[in-house]
């Protein structure tokens, strides 16, 4: 048997062609940190999208899991989980509006947009559920204000918007979010 050691030096060495195949067409980056001897060493997966981030996590725990390490497998697999995973942030992001009783549509985007804070962190808080938890705090102030509850579990829902896509356009999240 193979130790997770042997296959990282081996596989994802420096100018690793397998890296190059799973953060093509990402702005992520894949590198190896070693720690000392007595630890093993690990990938590390760093910089763009979230969703890219875990797409190339779920690639490389099936291609290290089933040991498949040629370029054309690798693209297929990765592939597969960018198919699977561009469904679930969707599905996710319907799912919010759902559970916010929100009765105004929102455009396919926005819904990717608002599925893909799952893989976004801030304060070590997962953006997907404190969006959630701010529409229904603002519904509920809105209720009490006696204003319009829609619009204040909207705005709640949107507010962070801007910290899925902060990495690659300049400025606060909250100005991205308001564009």
């Amino acid at each position: 048997q193979v130790s997770s050691k042997n296959i990282l030096q081996k596989y994802f060495g420096e100018e690793s062609l397998i890296i190059k195949t799973l953060v093509e067409n990402t702005d992520s980056s894949i590198s190896v940190l070693t720690v000392n001897e007595e630890q093993p060493a690990m990938l590390k997966i760093s910089g763009g999208l979230g969703t890219d981030k875990e797409i190339i996590r779920l690639t490389l725990e099936e291609m290290i899991s089933r040991n498949v390490f040629s370029e054309d497998r690798i693209k297929v697999i990765f592939e597969k989980h960018k198919k699977y995973l561009e469904k679930f942030v969707m599905k996710l992001g319907e799912d919010a509006v759902k559970s916010l009783n929100l009765k105004t549509s929102m455009h396919p985007e926005i819904l990717k947009l608002i599925g893909s804070l799952n893989y976004r962190t801030s304060h070590r808080q997962n953006q997907y559920y404190h969006s959630l938890e701010v529409a229904r705090l603002a519904g509920m102030i809105a209720d009490e204000m006696g204003v319009d509850c829609e619009l204040a579990k909207r705005s709640g829902i949107l507010h962070d918007i801007g910290k899925v896509l902060d990495y690659k356009i300049e400025g606060s999240h909250a100005v991205i979010s308001g564009d």
